[in-house]
C-alpha cells in the first residue's frame, strides 16, 4: 500500500479529500517528516547523519532546521580527538578565559553555536578555537527537502511522478506518527475549506470527529517514540 493510500485508509471511507488537497499537500509532508523527526533520539538519527568537519575557528555553517548530534575536536599537540560539550553563547568568554576555572582546554573543549547574518542557522564554533590542524567535526540531523522522486513514501501526485523525498534518515518506526501528523493537517485543511451549508456542516462534524480520534492515535504513537528515547 502506498503512503497516501495508507493515509486515505487513516481517514476512513465516511471522508473523502480532494485530488486539489492531496495535490498540494508536498510541503505539509515535508513539515510532518520534520517535525516527527526532529523529535527522535540522538542515538537514532545519528546512525544516518551528515558529517561535516572543518578548521579555521571551526566555521560549520547551520541551515535553519539542523539538529546538532555531537561535535568533537582533534587537538594537534595532543594527537587525540575529544569530545565538544555545549555550551550557551553567553558562556564563550569564559570558556577561552585562562583566568577562569571554566576555560575549556583541547581535553575538555565545548561548543557553542554563534548566530551569522549570512546564514539563518548561525555556526559552530568551538573553545579552543579549532584552527590549523585542530579539526572539529559535526553530525548533524538536516531537514529534507520535498519533490525528489519517493521509494518509501510512494507519494506520487503530480503529473511527472514527482514526490516526497524518502525520509532516508529516519526509521520504519517513526512512519505511523508522520501518516497520522500528515492525515491530521490535511483534514484541517480540508475542514477550513467547507462552505457552512447544511450539507458541509455535517462533512464538518464527522471530520473533526475524524480528526479527534487522529489526534489520539497521533499522541499515541508519539508516546511510543519517546518510549524508544528512553531505552536508547
Amino acid at each position: 500500500m502506498s503512503f497516501k493510500a495508507d493515509i486515505i485508509d487513516i481517514l476512513g471511507d465516511g471522508l473523502t479529500l480532494s485530488e486539489t488537497i492531496f495535490g498540494n499537500a508536498l510541503p505539509l509532508v515535508e513539515q510532518a517528516v520534520w517535525d516527527v523527526g526532529s523529535t527522535l533520539p540522538t542515538t537514532v538519527l545519528i546512525k544516518s547523519a551528515v558529517t561535516i568537519a572543518a578548521n579555521d575557528d571551526a566555521n560549520i555553517e547551520l541551515d535553519k532546521d539542523t539538529v546538532v548530534l555531537y561535535v568533537e575536536r582533534f587537538d594537534e599537540t595532543l594527537d587525540a580527538t575529544f569530545a565538544c560539550q555545549e555550551i550557551g553563547i553567553e558562556d564563550r568568554h569564559t570558556a577561552f578565559s585562562d583566568k577562569s576555572i571554566h576555560q575549556a582546554t583541547g581535553y575538555t573543549p565545548v561548543y557553542y553555536i554563534e548566530p551569522d547574518s549570512s546564514n539563518i542557522g548561525g555556526v559552530i564554533k568551538t573553545a579552543p578555537a579549532s584552527t590549523g590542524n585542530n579539526t572539529v567535526t559535526a553530525l548533524l540531523y538536516q531537514r529534507q527537502a520535498a519533490g525528489a522522486a519517493a521509494t518509501e513514501f510512494d507519494w506520487t501526485l503530480d503529473a511527472d511522478d514527482t514526490g516526497v523525498a524518502t525520509p532516508s534518515f529516519l526509521p520504519q518506526e517513526c512512519f505511523e506518527a508522520i501518516k497520522y501528523l500528515i492525515a491530521s493537517r490535511l483534514l484541517t485543511q480540508h475542514i477550513s475549506f467547507l462552505v457552512l451549508d447544511e450539507e458541509d456542516t455535517e462533512l464538518a462534524s464527522l471530520a473533526k470527529e475524524a480528526q479527534n480520534s487522529i489526534q489520539e492515535e497521533l499522541k499515541m504513537q508519539m508516546a511510543k517514540l519517546k518510549k524508544e528515547e528512553a531505552k536508547s
